[in-house]
């Protein structure tokens, strides 16, 4: 899987949110390099679980700043934001059941 990179077209022009998606992507991409060089089960599971948290922890800032400045698009928004974390949480149970998919399965639900 190609590295995730950071160009001026994911920029939102909101400082804290643009760091958040840079946090992702880094942890995404650290995943996938820590597999591709057959890290442990242990690490990979630590790392996928931290993929998650920062997810989960970046909607909920997302979100609150939507309603602060009252975003028209708000339901429409969490609800994708769920359906994310619910196909993020369902790969990281395909990982540990079956040991497949993991990063490489996230990476394609976010390109």
């Amino acid at each position: 899987m190609s590295a995730l990179t950071w160009t001026y077209t994911c920029s939102t022009g909101i400082q804290a949110m643009d760091d958040q998606h840079g946090y992702l992507m880094d942890a995404l991409n650290e995943l996938s390099t820590a597999l591709s060089h057959g890290a442990s089960e242990e690490a990979s599971l630590e790392m996928l679980d931290h993929f998650a948290s920062l997810s989960r922890q970046h909607f909920a800032s997302e979100e609150g700043l939507m309603v602060r400045y009252e975003f028209p698009g708000l339901a429409d928004h969490k609800a994708e934001h769920e359906l994310l974390l619910n196909q993020i949480s369902d790969s990281i149970g395909l990982y540990k059941q079956h040991h497949i998919g993991g990063a490489r399965s996230i990476a394609e639900l976010l390109r």
